[in-house]
């Protein structure tokens, strides 16, 4: 892959509208306050082990600043949703106004425990690890504290996920002007993250680890995970799932990474959106491709997936919803979050379903399918898988009736879904002969941006 130089002066059209959006969706950085929550047991709520190393912030609300520790610090922090909550929203005030427990996520309690594990720590995974799986979040760039905490803790409750939550919190600045010292930050604290994954795997009561990272944090994840490969000869088997959402990573460097944890390594799982306007900014500034933008059509692509097999990439650009940048579509989208759970999360379910042993892309979208399935008045979110094309065969196109997987009850399950026509189908107004041997016709149901 060539360097491309970009003029400065392409960039400064960028970061004014980036800086502009930026200022209305990143809301004050000091809304972790201990709140009282009225009629507690019956509210949603989710407990986030921290493990940070950030500096601790003397201002309220704030606890952990973007400025580097020295040493890693652990706490506990438990958050409560609003009784009202909806299924991809952070309802948190955006203009500095008071937290409201009825209408707000609000803090329950924060237990600082210090930079070793205590008694405390032990109880946590007792109480929170019941069937042995955790899952490990790490956050991406130009995130505040709080917004990683409650980020977690929303992810945790619309996916429905069973793992108990850690939060790894490394120095972000919190700005987006922020973007090398954030990459900085990343590279301080990949030893930290090494010993957090080194620390959990080694507890007995845990069977399974998840590791979700977002944007810049898939790099931290990509290096944390390659040097504890190195220094151990391979990943621990407790890692069963690595997931990237969004990853701000050179294409390059990621699969020379993959090659570093060899042959052995747990599934991956990469969400990515053709249109996310964060990693074009973030392509700008590194002169090279971000993971989290390519283009899963292009046949070169399945081609590289397929040869290193154990890679599911799943693409969200049709998936209506979500944040405007299309940077956090599986937190922000509800027919995303909703499904993280059933669908990636939990046992890795969707890659249980298909040959994992090869790379293959998923097209994420809403297809009417098969009713004795699903039925006929829902409309649900479906896994399509995206072939190499064949012989003759233009790219991207596809078979007219293929499987597909889709969510019903918290199970995923198989489906057939139809592709729509093709507009040169029908010659001289006759209809197509159906294919008798092709399952029942389903319908595509219409696009929510029609």
């Amino acid at each position: 892959m060539k360097f491309r130089r970009t003029p400065l002066s392409r960039f400064f059209p960028v970061v004014l509208a980036a800086l502009s959006l930026s200022a209305c969706i990143s809301g004050p950085k000091n809304r972790l306050v201990v709140t009282p929550v009225p009629n507690e047991e019956t509210r949603e709520s989710a407990s986030v082990l921290v493990v940070s190393t950030r500096a601790r912030s003397d201002e309220p609300g704030v606890v952990y600043s973007g400025e580097r520790s020295p040493r890693g610090e652990i706490s506990i922090i438990n958050i409560a949703a609003p009784p009202d909550h909806q299924t991809g929203r952070l309802e948190l005030p955006h203009d500095g106004s008071r937290l409201d427990a009825n209408e707000h996520f609000v803090t329950n309690s924060i237990d600082y425990i210090g930079e070793n594990p205590t008694e405390r720590v032990s109880s946590w995974f007792g109480q929170q690890v019941e069937d042995g799986s955790v899952l490990i979040f790490v956050h991406g760039y130009n995130v505040t504290f709080d917004a990683a905490v409650f980020g977690l803790a929303q992810m945790k409750l619309d996916s429905g996920m069973r793992q108990a939550s850690v939060l790894f919190a490394w120095p972000s600045s919190g700005r987006l002007n922020g973007y090398l010292y954030d990459r900085e930050s990343a590279n301080y604290s990949r030893d930290d993250l090494e010993n957090l994954i080194t620390g959990i795997a080694n507890r007995e009561e845990v069977r399974d680890i998840t590791i979700f990272a977002h944007s810049m944090g898939s790099w931290l994840t990509m290096e944390a995970l390659r040097q504890y490969s190195i220094r151990n000869g391979g990943l621990n088997d407790k890692i069963t799932n690595v997931v990237l959402a969004s990853p701000d990573l050179d294409v390059d460097v990621f699969w020379r990474q993959m090659e570093t944890l060899g042959p052995d390594r747990p599934p991956f799982t990469i969400l990515v959106t053709q249109d996310d306007r964060a990693l074009w900014f973030s392509r700008l500034i590194a002169g090279a491709s971000r993971l989290g933008g390519t283009d899963p059509t292009s046949p070169e692509v399945l081609e590289r997936l397929q040869e290193a097999g154990g890679i599911t990439v799943l693409d969200l650009t049709d998936v209506p919803g979500g944040d405007r940048m299309r940077h956090s579509s599986f937190l922000t989208a509800p027919d995303i979050v909703g499904h993280l759970g059933s669908a990636i999360l939990n046992e890795n379910a969707l890659v249980r379903n298909y040959d994992a042993t090869r790379g293959i892309v998923l097209d994420v979208g809403h297809l009417l399918t098969a009713p004795l399935r699903i039925g006929d008045e829902v409309d649900p979110l479906v896994f399509v898988p995206r072939d190499m094309p064949e012989d003759n065969q233009a790219p991207g196109a596809f078979p007219r009736f293929r499987p597909a997987y889709a969510v019903e009850d918290g199970e995923v399950i198989e489906v057939m879904v139809e592709e729509p026509a093709s507009e040169t189908s029908t010659e001289d107004g006759d209809d197509e002969e159906p294919d008798a041997d092709a399952p029942e016709p389903v319908e595509t149901a219409p696009s929510q941006n029609d």
